[in-house]
């Protein structure tokens, strides 16, 4: 809550700390710093003093200083917005208020709170997602905080949303508990690295696929159900799938082949169109010469296609 005030406290103590320390060694060291410090390491002392009849004047030393305060004032400035905005969406969560994605999500914001709410036919033009939790642990603290209990995990319900043109980069839309429901949701040309849909329900709408033109690299969907969902059209790389639930869905088809072939698809002879894929343990404890081959063409990187 306070971090962005804690944050340059702490740095403040860091360098202070460093000047006893070398406070220190130059009183009780039988060598002066300058013999033993790296050339790159040496500080003169004498010039820094002098900054402080020159920095009120003209010249480089005002420019830069000013330049690193600007910048320091301006981090702080950001770091402080951003913590508002994530005390207002957990506001707005306790009193049930609803909240705008797109307008949420155009501030380029990192780690936004989105877990609780849900989001229905809504457009999220070229915007980028970093570490955006719309599936996240709760664990309520006991004895001044020294202890957590686990609570029941948040999850967003997402319908008819469309991300178009995104980045999206490690953003949580599930867990090892669950995650989040993706309905009737379409990413569009978007690009999207090592976030986790573990454990998501992510239903199709016919016709429509789910990543149109979407790149996806160390994506993990391991225990995810799809219901009627397209993925054909998703170029993936690094992206697992072990334990995931398929009915009336279609993985790529050249994943699809490589993980038929290696003995990693297990088909329900009950039902028709309904599927899964094996989970990892099962594939290390049972090995055979195709399944070794896939994990390796897996981890060099292969597309599959």
């Amino acid at each position: 809550m306070i971090g962005w005030l804690l944050r340059p406290l702490g740095a403040f103590m860091f360098a202070l700390l460093l000047l006893y320390i070398g406070q220190w060694v130059d009183r009780f060291s039988p060598l002066p710093p300058v013999t033993w410090l790296p050339v790159w390491a040496r500080l003169d002392i004498g010039y820094v003093q002098s900054l402080s009849s020159e920095i009120g004047g003209s010249g480089i030393d005002a420019l830069l200083v000013g330049c690193i305060a600007g910048y320091v004032v301006a981090q702080l400035d950001r770091s402080r917005d951003a913590e508002l905005q994530r005390q207002s969406l957990r506001r707005r969560l306790r009193l049930r208020g609803s909240v705008d994605l797109e307008n949420e999500l155009k501030t380029g914001v990192s780690r936004l709170p989105l877990a609780g709410f849900t989001f229905a036919e809504a457009m999220v033009r070229d915007c980028h997602l970093a570490l955006t939790r719309f599936y996240e642990h709760r664990r309520s603290t006991r004895f001044f905080g020294l202890f957590g209990v686990p609570r029941e995990p948040l999850r967003a319900n997402l319908k008819e949303v469309r991300f178009l043109g995104c980045s999206i980069h490690r953003a949580s839309f599930g867990g090892s508990a669950g995650g989040t429901t993706l309905s009737e949701c379409q990413f569009e040309h978007c690009e999207i690295t090592w976030s986790d849909f573990r454990g998501a329900n992510i239903s199709g709408k016919f016709g429509v696929e789910l990543f149109l033109n979407t790149s996806m690299t160390g994506c993990r969907f391991d225990d995810a159900t799809f219901v009627g969902a397209n993925l054909s059209f998703m170029s993936q790389r690094w992206c697992t799938f072990w334990g995931a639930s398929f009915n009336d869905s279609r993985l790529p088809d050249g994943l699809f082949q490589a993980l038929n072939d290696a003995d990693c698809i297990a088909v329900d002879p009950k039902q028709q169109g309904l599927y899964r894929v094996r989970r990892l343990r099962e594939i290390i404890t049972r090995p055979t010469l195709q399944r070794v081959r896939f994990l390796f063409s897996f981890c060099v990187g292969s597309r599959f296609t």
